[in-house]
């Protein structure tokens, strides 16, 4: 979730910061992490971003189809919570 902070604990810690045009969750704003390492705490962050464009741009240079497919339209799974495959239903297109 967009702007949630979450506690780091005391060991080492493995974080995913996100990326942009290869969504694996049905959303395709760019996402990314900002750490606090005085307080310990890590935000992930969703923003929006011209997907339209850089496929086209991405076609115009002969990526690979399944690459522009993922851009475009990242199938749902059985792993995909149904909250999701619902928000991404009706954001379909933003």
């Amino acid at each position: 979730i967009s702007g949630v902070e979450y506690p780091l604990s005391s060991q080492v810690t493995l974080l995913n910061c996100g990326s942009v045009g290869q969504s694996r969750i049905l959303d395709r704003r760019a996402s990314y992490a900002m750490i606090d390492t005085t307080h310990r705490t890590v935000t992930y962050w969703r923003v929006p971003y011209d997907w339209r464009e850089t496929w086209q741009l991405m076609r115009n240079e002969d990526f690979p189809n399944a690459v522009l497919t993922r851009l475009m339209d990242a199938p749902a799974t059985s792993d995909t919570p149904a909250d999701w495959v619902s928000y991404f239903d009706q954001t379909r297109g933003d």
